[in-house]
């Protein structure tokens, strides 16, 4: 069942993913449990979207994450007394969050900017703030309004990718070095 949920969810499109959560969520509530929530804001509808994007992509990196740590971490830290659960938590964890962070990082910059796609169903954000503006001036400064709004996306995972490296450092604290010689 998750495997199907990750290739699914991976496979799609955002903006068809965001068409049928904000089209086909309230018609199948609708239908099958007599809810109505087409008065709900639309920002939760882009919220729900990229949530389950971002599930489906982070699945994979934990997976792959997980996969990457010897098992041999894993059997030391239970045969020296820690329980499977200890193990996992103290051992196996802190290891995989440190080979998934930077995985992590580009899944988190990724989504900010599939937000911008939130203005395709009439959610205003920046991207459609700048879509206002450069309708009101019926097309005038189209080209500044849009260059200024990447400057501000590039601002925002600039941003992010600085949190992140000191993130992934202050982690990475302990680790021994490995030269490739």
């Amino acid at each position: 069942m998750a495997y199907g949920y990750t290739t699914i969810l991976r496979c799609t499109p955002s903006v068809v993913l965001l068409f049928v959560v904000y089209y086909g969520l309230p018609e199948l509530l609708m239908e099958w449990f007599g809810v109505d929530i087409n008065d709900i804001h639309k920002g939760i509808f882009v919220i729900v979207t990229l949530s389950l994007l971002f599930a489906a992509t982070m699945s994979e990196v934990m997976r792959s994450a997980y996969e990457s740590i010897d098992k041999g971490q894993y059997e030391a830290a239970v045969c020296v007394g820690l329980t499977p659960v200890q193990a996992f938590r103290r051992i196996v964890l802190p290891q995989c969050f440190y080979v998934a962070l930077p995985n992590f990082g580009n899944s988190v910059i990724a989504l900010t900017k599939e937000g911008a796609l939130a203005f395709t169903i009439g959610f205003i954000d920046i991207t459609g703030k700048a879509n206002l503006i450069v309708s009101l001036n019926m097309g005038a400064h189209s080209r500044e309004i849009y260059l200024g709004l990447a400057i501000m996306y590039w601002l925002i995972s600039f941003t992010l990718e600085s949190i992140l490296k000191k993130m992934e450092k202050w982690v990475g604290k302990g680790r021994r070095a490995v030269n490739s010689y």
